[in-house]
Formats: C-alpha cells, structure tokens, sequence
C-alpha cells in the first residue's frame, strides 16, 4: 500500500514501527527466563461470566488459572468461549491429534486455550514480530516459551507465514490485519502489511483436507477478509457472530471455518 494514502499521523507512527522493529531485530538477545504467578482462583467475576466459566471447564477439563495468571486465565477462557460457539454451530471441525498451526500468535499467551479446543498432537506458534521487547525487559519469544513449555507438543517461531512451508491440519489466525491503519496502530510497519501476499499464504499452509480458522474483530473486517479467502478458491463452511463475548471487545468476534 501506498504510504501517502494513509494520515500523517499514520506514516509517522509506521516510520516508528519500523525503526522499533529494526532495533528489536538487531540486538543481542540472551533468552530470559519468564514465569507466571498461577491466580489459582478467579474473582470479581459477573454471573453470567462465571456460569460460563463453569460450563467451559466442565466442558474441557481445563483450570487455567492454575498455570497462569487472572489476566491470561481468563483471556484463554475467552478465547475457548469463542471456539466452542463456533464448534457449536459447525459440521466440520478438525480431528485430534492433528497438526495445528497459528499464525500471529504475539508471545501465544492464548495457547492453552488451543490446545483445549483441538487436543492436537503438535501446536505451533508463528509470530512475525517474536523479537518485540516488553517493558520488562523479555522479549515476546520468552514469555512463548513459558507458555508452550506447559503443553505437549507445542513450539513457538519467529517467522513469516509467507515464506513458511510446513503444511497443517488445522491453520487459525485471530485478528488478522485487513486494514493498514489498524495494522500500524498495532504496531506493524506499513512494509510489512501485505494482504494480497498474507491470505494466500494462510491457505497454502494449510494440509489437503484441511481448515482454515479466521477470527475477526467486527463484520466490516470479516468482509474485507472474506473477500480475500474467496480469492483462494476457499469456501466458508461455518461462521458465528459472538454478539456478547465474555470480555468487552471493540467489536463482536467473528469466527469462522474455510476449506479449499
């Protein structure tokens, strides 16, 4: 995309994306160990929101604010929330104990989440930023290893979608970026935003037979995205509108499944 189409204000914020991105890219970085304080219970909870907790680790047999904190517990419990609608209202869903990847992970704090919903036998993280440094001095690849060290089968790596090779059964992808401005306020460098290179690469990774898992922040970004699925000859075989999600969004997730 032409930088000049974007606001002022936007390619200022790319330029720095960029520079940032450069800099995290090129320092020396000796892995630091991160750990996570387990919550062990979560509080302050609405009704319904711990009725619907109760029902999800009935469900999967899953605590997840045993491994890891009340953020991040209950951001997995949202993420599983959001699966199981769209399981609900779907007549294709991956076996288990196949090849899960997911492509923009950020450090994969939602992995246990994963691996509940799909049980898979190998689950890889893909993150094209995975050198990005916290303010405490960790990098997004530290906080990944944490979390997948607790899940069997499971990796995290640092690299683009679209120079990746390895095919899997099922290949997800939350929040994607379809729009440029979106995907600089997030971070990216406007370089880096390439969606006529990003989906098609998205389904390419994905296995004969396989599926495709997308979820989208709002109903204008799952047109914009569909759109470009439908450019890769992918068909939309279940979708779900999660209108009241367990924790406020910007916009109601729209998950859905394709296959080729």
């Amino acid at each position: 995309m032409n930088a000049t189409a974007l606001p002022i204000t936007a390619q200022l914020h790319s330029w720095l994306n960029a520079w940032r991105w450069a800099t995290d890219r090129r320092a020396r970085h000796q892995p630091r160990p991160y750990r996570e304080t387990p919550a062990g219970a979560l509080t302050g909870l609405t009704l319904p929101v711990s009725r619907r907790l109760s029902q999800l680790r009935s469900h999967y047999g899953v605590g997840f604010e045993q491994q890891l904190n009340a953020d991040n517990a209950l951001e997995n419990y949202v993420y599983l929330d959001v699966l199981h609608r769209l399981r609900e209202c779907s007549a294709a869903w991956p076996a288990e104990q196949g090849r899960v990847l997911d492509v923009g992970c950020k450090n994969f704090y939602y992995a246990a989440a994963l691996a509940a919903a799909f049980r898979p036998a190998q689950l890889m993280g893909l993150e094209l930023e995975g050198h990005r440094r916290y303010r405490d001095g960790h990098r997004r690849s530290d906080y990944a290893a944490f979390y997948t060290g607790q899940i069997s089968g499971a990796r995290y790596c640092v690299g683009d979608i679209c120079d990746w090779r390895e095919k899997a059964d099922l290949v997800s992808c939350w929040y994607p970026f379809v729009f440029a401005e979106v995907a600089v306020a997030w971070g990216l460098p406007l370089s880096a935003f390439a969606p006529q290179r990003f989906f098609p690469a998205l389904a390419n990774a994905v296995a004969p037979g396989g599926l495709l898992l997308v979820v989208n922040q709002g109903l204008a970004e799952w047109q914009a995205c569909a759109r470009w699925l439908g450019e890769q000859r992918l068909r939309c075989v279940a979708k779900v509108v999660v209108d009241k999600p367990l924790l406020p969004r910007p916009a109601p997730p729209v998950a859905s499944l394709w296959q080729a």
